[in-house]
């Protein structure tokens, strides 16, 4: 595996932890009112959020710096490459200063839940502030991510299916990109409240919903053997593919008799005036009817029959 699977790895933990916090957070009025919460439900609940925010931050850089790592082996430009690791650069900076503030903004750290408790906290304008750069870094990275591999893949020459399949990933990181715009009037409102286990709930699933698609996006080009080999054994005609006679006229939708024709191997087409005009007559009326072509067909046996005759040196084999 390269580092770009490693990367991914990594991030699965965080994620998935993350989204587990969250879940278990509900039982205890995350997603409900705070006034309507007992104090005990509140002191749960705030506690909870306070120790997925690093689970989040941590799961998102970690997916990112898998998509990076992977658009790097794809050997491309040096530009292309500067600006990949200066996004990485952005994104491990604003990463370590969302862990930081996660655990240093309160002291002592239980304050983030025991709000009675003596201490102190940083002003929420600390708070907003760097989730408000992380948005803005996220969302230009989404960008550089979609663009990237659309200028890599301009010229190159690949089958239409492949070419759907990096349309489609495209599309979803375009779609992480919706959710990190759509995220920014979110964390306005949590700004603004003090309800806090009402307000951050939007936030929250827009967040893992983000890192989930981002997940997905990663995933999907190393994918590509496994979702062919789906492919082949569930969804596509089983096809003959071996070489003996009855497999090749098989393969080919030949009657007995008319492979000779094509390949020369009949006696009749050495000998025979006529061969020629066999073979001319079963090309007109077989291999120009496309729909009865078999996408398993060799180049041989293609060649056969587009052309009426078998190939140079090919005739007798």
């Amino acid at each position: 595996m390269s580092w770009d699977d490693w990367l991914m790895i990594i991030s699965m933990p965080f994620v998935m932890g993350g989204e587990i916090i969250s879940i278990v957070s509900t039982r205890y009025g995350m997603g409900r009112h705070i006034f309507y919460l007992s104090p005990e439900d509140m002191v749960m609940a705030l506690k909870l959020n306070t120790i997925a925010q690093p689970f989040n931050v941590l799961g998102l850089f970690f997916v990112k710096a898998s998509i990076v790592a992977l658009l790097i082996r794809l050997k491309c430009k040096t530009l292309y490459k500067a600006i990949l690791y200066t996004t990485l650069a952005f994104l491990l900076t604003i990463t370590i200063v969302g862990v930081v503030i996660a655990f240093a903004q309160c002291q002592p750290f239980e304050k983030n839940w025991f709000v009675q408790m003596p201490g102190t906290c940083w002003s929420r304008d600390v708070f907003t502030n760097a989730l408000y750069i992380l948005q803005a870094i996220t969302i230009a990275t989404d960008v550089c991510y979609i663009v990237i591999p659309i200028f890599m893949l301009w010229n190159v020459q690949m089958a239409k299916a492949t070419k759907l399949g990096v349309l489609g990933v495209i599309g979803l990181g375009f779609i992480s990109m919706v959710c990190s715009i759509v995220a920014i009037p979110f964390v306005h409102q949590l700004a603004k409240s003090v309800d806090i286990t009402w307000e951050v709930v939007d936030l929250a699933a827009i967040k893992i919903g983000e890192a989930n698609v981002a997940i997905i996006v990663g995933c999907m080009p190393p994918m590509q053997p496994v979702f062919k080999k789906i492919n082949q054994r569930f969804f596509k005609q089983k096809t003959v593919t071996g070489n003996s006679y009855e497999e090749r006229l098989a393969r080919l939708k030949l009657k007995p008799g008319e492979y000779e024709i094509l390949s020369g191997k009949s006696k009749n087409s050495k000998n025979s005036k006529n061969s020629k005009n066999d073979i001319d007559s079963y090309n007109h009326t077989f291999a120009s009817d496309t729909t009865k072509r078999d996408p398993s067909i060799d180049g041989h046996e293609m060649y056969l029959l587009e052309n009426g005759t078998a190939p140079a040196g090919r005739a007798h084999e």
